[in-house]
């Protein structure tokens, strides 16, 4: 832990901490991962750390428990160097992370100050936080923070964040429960007030597990949709329709959903409330067989990365562009913010005239940029940047699929002008055109066009044998924008011969919005 921490109110509880061995802690320190250890959600207990993000990520993972044993290197702690070892996925790559057996302890008590188990001798929680936290420097580090990035960060997999009000809720989730995903809702920030919330048994700032979800008859022609939720640690359940003491269930439905009515934590729910007292839901979307493949990349401020990758086989990918977590830099005097990041995907062709067919793009400003597409066989080449809001850093591109996805750098100088020929490609894809027939030369065309990736494009074809197409751009109205070189300020100046073409790119650096009006001769 040498990054250490601030020195303010809020980090009092750290000088009350001293070192202990395990051995001082558990009466039967040799209990670890064996086979009895014992990996239930109900069991984490969280300490003085305000990491309850993280420890939600982890008692979902808990549903399953081969998801928590595969984290561990080994089942048991080293019995030679007294070693445990946790393998994450930081900031996009998986390392081994090792610490040794002292845990953090109060120094007026050896009993461990930060989250445990309930079983004294359950020690895995612990040593998960302890390599979390050695991950990013201290325990200072990992308190606060989401619940999705503590699910990459322990799956190394895409997660989804969407709104309950999205019309498609049900659906979504009901495809997510189908395939397995580990499914998530945070209580609060609702229109429900936090004293409504305890009325009704919910805990505010708080993320619970979806367990499962169905639909179910009622009077033989109304549909109920229905969840199944934990509470992951205590026994605070909703009260409302469809809880333990609802009136609401009939034997038959019971039997179809194997109702149990346990003062457990676990509570049923349905669609119309969850949509009212959840605000966000997140979905983990773990494939079991999925192999994750990254590489680490460098960029300095206006340049760009370029990747190959090659598929034998049609297959569905998740790409993520992945920027080094706020948490490295929570210790620092630093304001960072996540950067916007971009990356298009092209397809090699054989076409002389278009050698990179268009596929799909992606922006974003978050740390985890991520997109999910179906490839046919084939070379692609991925035109990676980020626009770095501060200094350089670096950042890492990964892949996550069914098919075990290599990727290599590329050499720029080799690729020239790959930009404007990716987009040239896109003009005639998405085919916004409009030609001058009125102007007596029907042969000459004018592409534009905006992609998802926040690329404008502004593409002139002349097919002409005696015409030469003119225009002129002055724009009036230019924020949030920029014009790509050879092209600058806000004006630009095109004359496209017989048998020529050119391209204007211009890109949006602001992604709260942009303005663009133009006069154009």
């Amino acid at each position: 832990m040498a990054k250490g921490y601030p020195k303010n109110s809020k980090t009092k509880k750290f000088a009350r901490v001293t070192w202990q061995p395990l051995k001082e802690i558990s009466s039967s320190p040799e209990l670890f991962l064996n086979g009895d250890f014992n990996i239930n959600p109900k069991t984490i207990k969280q300490g003085a750390l305000s990491n309850c993000y993280f420890l939600s990520a982890v008692a979902s993972l808990c549903e399953i428990p081969n998801r928590i044993k595969k984290l561990f290197i080994s089942d048991k702690i080293n019995s030679t160097s007294q070693v445990v070892g946790v393998r994450l996925c930081k900031d996009g790559e998986w390392k081994e992370i090792l610490v040794d057996n002292y845990l953090p302890c109060d120094n007026r008590k050896k009993v461990p100050c930060f989250s445990t188990s309930s079983n004294e001798n359950e020690m895995w929680v612990s040593y998960l936080e302890k390599c979390y936290a050695k991950a990013y420097g201290s325990y200072y580090m990992i308190e606060e923070g989401s619940i999705e990035e503590a699910f990459y960060d322990l799956t190394g997999c895409p997660c989804l964040t969407i709104e309950n009000s999205n019309n498609d809720l049900w659906d979504i989730l009901t495809k997510s429960f189908d395939q397995k995903f580990i499914i998530t809702a945070s209580a609060g920030e609702t229109q429900a007030s936090k004293e409504l919330l305890k009325e009704v048994g919910l805990i505010q700032n708080h993320s619970y597990t979806v367990l499962e979800v169905y639909d179910v008859v009622i009077d033989d022609q109304n549909l109920e949709y229905l969840l199944k939720i934990r509470n992951p640690w205590g026994n605070t359940e909703w009260i409302g329709d469809w809880s333990d003491h609802s009136n609401l269930w009939t034997e038959d439905i019971k039997m179809k959903l194997r109702y149990q009515n346990k003062d457990d934590g676990s509570f049923w729910m349905n669609l119309k409330d969850f949509k009212h007292y959840f605000s966000k839901i997140q979905i983990c979307k773990v494939f079991p067989n999925y192999k994750f493949n990254s590489k680490k990349l460098y960029q300095a401020n206006g340049g760009y990365n370029l990747l190959k990758m090659k598929l034998e086989y049609e297959t569905t990918v998740y790409l993520s562009l992945i920027q080094l977590s706020k948490k490295n830099f929570l210790n620092t005097n630093e304001n960072y913010k996540y950067s916007i990041a971009r990356f298009i995907l092209s397809e090699v062709s054989n076409d002389s005239e278009n050698p990179y067919n268009y596929v799909f793009g992606k922006m974003g400003q978050e740390r985890v940029v991520t997109d999910k597409i179906v490839l046919l066989p084939g070379e692609y080449i991925l035109f990676i940047e980020v626009d770095w809001v501060q200094k350089d850093y670096s950042f890492v591109f990964s892949s996550y699929s069914d098919e075990e996805i290599v990727t290599t750098v590329l050499k720029k100088q080799d690729y020239p002008d790959i930009i404007q020929k990716i987009y040239k490609s896109c003009a005639k894809k998405q085919n916004k055109v409009q030609n001058f027939t009125s102007d007596g030369a029907p042969n000459c065309f004018k592409y534009s066009g905006l992609t998802p990736e926040g690329y404008t494009y502004i593409y002139l074809e002349n097919k002409e044998e005696d015409s030469t197409l003119l225009n002129d751009v002055k724009y009036t109205q230019f924020d949030g924008l920029t014009l790509l070189p050879p092209y600058s300020g806000t004006s630009y100046s095109l004359e496209v011969g017989p048998g020529e073409d050119k391209i204007v790119l211009i890109k949006q650096i602001d992604l709260t919005g942009f303005n663009l009006i133009s006069s154009t001769q």
